[in-house]
């Protein structure tokens, strides 16, 4: 069933390729999940399932905020050298 999804996720993903997101944190969320992961149970805060939404929240926080500063200085130095 998971590898249905993909395919379909990858088909769908070349029948719309005119949608376009305005910013993607996704990345962010990739790189900061497991820092805030490991920060939460070197704290302690493990074995609830609030402390996992609480991980999600400022996981999603901390990469919207990456993207929104540091994500745009490529974009500022391209436009500053042209």
């Amino acid at each position: 069933f998971c590898t249905l999804e993909i395919l379909g996720l990858i088909g769908f993903a070349y029948r719309c390729p005119k949608i376009n997101v305005k910013f993607d944190f996704s990345y962010g969320i990739y790189l900061y999940h497991m820092i805030v992961v490991n920060a939460m149970i070197e704290l302690g805060f493990t074995g609830k399932l609030y402390y996992m939404i609480i991980a999600i929240l400022i996981s999603v926080l901390i990469s919207f905020v990456s993207e929104k500063t540091i994500g745009k200085l490529p974009i500022k130095r391209k436009h500053k050298t042209e």
